[in-house]
């Protein structure tokens, strides 16, 4: 059943990288890492579409790089790359979304929504995740946290502890993509609350809905590249 659309969000400026182009279209192993991650859903047969919210300045060169995918053979890929579509983004996560999902299909009954600078994220964990949301309605990956989390304020001249954050154990660290059936998806991103806050993911709107979200173990693999060390590893 092909009833899930995937939504990447392409539309950051990737301030933090300091790159001349933005992250999703530098390249790992040779391939711009948006690449990596279109092709990974799209061997998932209840994909029936992938929609990319775009930076208005990258819309050039992500239609260059849908062209060139859409002739791949379908030997290498498993099928073709005719269902990838662009949006433009917003300025702000939730805008870039809501554009996705303006465009989602009707038939779709699953929305993925994914970070296109995670380009490591496996086949296994996506359809591990699909079957949490199917069961659910919202789930997202995420993998435990291992380091010791301090709260910090920062005054003129130094960054000082507040607090040490306990137990550990029950610490997760977020990751992509994040699942919800359509119908969630779609109040989460109307409800008042969630308007006038700057989520920095999908599911803390659907929380502040009062809506439980499941966390599915992902990898630690599936990392988000911030740095340009992260450029270099490898699958």
């Amino acid at each position: 059943m092909k009833d899930i659309t995937v939504i990447i969000a392409a539309a950051g400026e990737s301030k933090r990288l300091k790159a001349k182009v933005h992250k999703p279209y530098l390249t790992i192993s040779g391939k711009p890492v948006l690449l990596h991650s279109i092709r990974t859903f799209s061997r998932i047969p209840s994909v029936q579409e992938i929609i990319i919210a775009v930076n208005p300045k990258d819309r050039k060169r992500a239609q260059s790089l849908i062209h060139s995918i859409k002739v791949v053979p379908a030997r290498l890929t498993g099928r073709q790359f005719g269902q990838v579509r662009l949006v433009t983004g917003g300025a702000t996560r939730q805008e870039s979304v809501a554009n996705g999902l303006k465009a989602v299909s009707p038939n779709s009954h699953i929305v993925l929504i994914h970070d296109a600078a995670r380009p490591f994220v496996t086949r296994s964990d996506v359809i591990r995740l699909i079957k949490a949301v199917r069961r659910t309605g919202a789930a997202i990956l995420a993998i435990p946290v291992v380091d010791t989390i301090k709260r910090v304020s920062q005054t003129e001249r130094q960054l000082i502890i507040e607090e040490t954050i306990t137990p550990r154990k029950s610490l997760w660290a977020a990751q992509t993509p994040q699942g919800f059936k359509k119908e969630i998806l779609i109040k989460a991103l109307s409800h008042p609350d969630t308007k006038c806050r700057d989520a920095t993911d999908d599911s803390f709107m659907v929380e502040m809905m009062g809506y439980p979200v499941t966390v599915v173990k992902g990898s630690e693999k599936n990392i988000k590249i911030t740095a340009p060390a992260d450029l270099s590893r490898r699958f």
